[in-house]
């Protein structure tokens, strides 16, 4: 059986919590769209597409091996501290069908963390 997969980093309560006061506006502004329930949101580090479920342990043992490496060129014992910068639609030169919110504080330990994955990803 096929798997439509990406691999992705939970966001803090904190977080969550500002994005919705920052949106509330917004999305009052726009009840037609179809907002992500909050347990939904997440940050996307890699979209990995439709993967057959016996390639699974091999990503699994990719992302392991990311984790464990790039924790030991970091400084971040209880996660990346983010902050959101922008928003943006996707996908480009086309009607919007997803909101996205950029990184401000973070971008370069999530950027970093990302490009391992990728390396990673690429190898199996």
């Amino acid at each position: 059986m096929d798997l439509r997969l990406f691999i992705a980093l939970e966001l803090p309560e904190s977080f969550l919590k500002e994005l919705e006061q920052d949106l509330a506006g917004l999305k009052r502004a726009h009840q037609e769209f179809r907002w992500t329930s909050r347990e939904n949101q997440h940050l996307t580090l890699a979209f990995l597409g439709t993967v057959p479920e016996a390639g699974v342990p091999d990503i699994l043992s990719a992302l392991e091996k990311t984790i464990e490496l790039w924790q030991k060129g970091q400084s971040y014992s209880s996660g990346i501290p983010v902050s959101a910068q922008g928003i943006y639609t996707f996908p480009p030169r086309k009607p919007a069908s997803v909101l996205a919110v950029g990184l401000g504080d973070g971008k370069d330990g999530v950027t970093s963390l990302a490009a391992a994955l990728e390396q990673e990803l690429l190898a199996i």
